[in-house]
């Protein structure tokens, strides 16, 4: 069982995130990613959809980076702009 810090500490969580419905409360209400443990594979619900992932951890910072930070949002004047995904 978890220290009762961590327990008071997701109770605090999950009440502040009750009524929130952006972006950013979205991906906290996952933060129990950060305790699944390294390169195991698993599954989310994700905006209604099933979301498979190798790395809990991994993927909680992910959708942090895309969804809160929008580290890949980018405005072009184009209508259908190219993008090239070459990583």
């Amino acid at each position: 069982m978890p220290p009762l810090r961590t327990l008071l500490g997701d109770l605090h969580r999950r009440w502040s995130l009750l009524g929130r419905h952006d972006e950013a409360s979205a991906v906290l209400r996952h933060f129990h990613l950060l305790r699944r443990p390294k390169r195991k594979a698993g599954h989310i619900l994700w905006q209604g959809r099933p979301l498979h992932y190798a790395d809990g951890p991994s993927l909680y910072y992910q959708l942090g980076d895309i969804h809160v930070a929008k580290v890949y949002d980018f405005s072009t004047s184009d209508p259908a702009p190219r993008i090239l995904d070459v990583g």
